[in-house]
């Protein structure tokens, strides 16, 4: 079982669950699809639909079990596939699809590019440039993956970003680290936990199976709906009848 398919796998569970995606709404998990390149997403290695009676909002997620945001090739690609991705008017909505790399446990430097993209989201245009700046705020350590990160977009792009547009993209994108890729790391523990809230006998089986499932789905890159799943997966998020006192 490798990373990218836990991860998937994950946010099926989530979608069982009636549980909600990180970064979207709190809206209802509805749908999973795994590699999306055939229907021209960049970000293509799962997109999850989170939708209310109304709307619906997309997490688009590219998965890097292992990753340097430095100023190597593989990130570059990453930024460009999400730059292109938020961009596209047909397949993303800026005010409610958001862009994800998914990677492992991270440390080091890398890990204060999520505060700088918390701060992009919690800031406008011309605080968060220039809480970044600030030396008794910020630190030369984000103020260097900054300067990574915008670069990357001014190569995607094809020109130098105004600032505007490099804070619109960095508001959309998400910087999400997951352990599945140790058995009995803690995601494990807390999937395991939430199915065991239906079936605590099975909730191992059901995961080694959930996981399975989208390894199957990989191969012909479709959509993950809680119609499309097999009913003794489905059966199992069942909430149980409680006898009566």
């Amino acid at each position: 079982m490798n990373f990218e398919n836990r991860i998937q796998a994950s946010f099926v569970v989530l979608m069982l669950a009636g549980g909600f995606a990180p970064c979207l709404p709190s809206w209802p998990v509805t749908s999973v699809r795994v590699q999306g390149k055939h229907l021209g997403f960049n970000v293509d290695d799962f997109i999850v639909t989170a939708s209310n009676s109304t709307r619906s909002a997309k997490l688009l997620g590219q998965v890097k079990h292992e990753i340097s945001l430095t100023k190597n090739s593989t990130f570059a690609e990453v930024i460009a596939a999400g730059w292109r991705d938020f961009n596209n008017a047909e397949l993303f909505n800026k005010d409610l699809d958001k862009l994800a790399l998914v990677t492992g446990p991270m440390k080091g430097t890398d890990l204060e590019v999520r505060e700088v993209l918390d701060w992009a989201r919690n800031n406008n245009e011309v605080d968060f440039f220039n809480n970044v700046k600030l030396a008794n705020f910020s630190n030369e350590t984000k103020r260097t993956k900054l300067a990574i990160i915008r670069a990357h977009l001014d190569n995607a792009a094809g020109e130098a970003l105004d600032d505007h547009k490099v804070w619109s993209f960095l508001k959309s994108f998400y910087l999400l680290n997951f352990d599945l890729d140790f058995k009995d790391g803690v995601n494990v523990s807390f999937i395991r936990s939430l199915i065991a809230q239906y079936d605590a006998d099975k909730a191992k089986g059901i995961w080694a199976e959930l996981v399975q499932e989208v390894q199957d789905k990989n191969q012909s890159a479709g959509e993950i709906t809680i119609a499309s799943l097999p009913e003794d997966i489905v059966e199992a998020f069942k909430i149980p009848e409680r006898t009566a006192m």
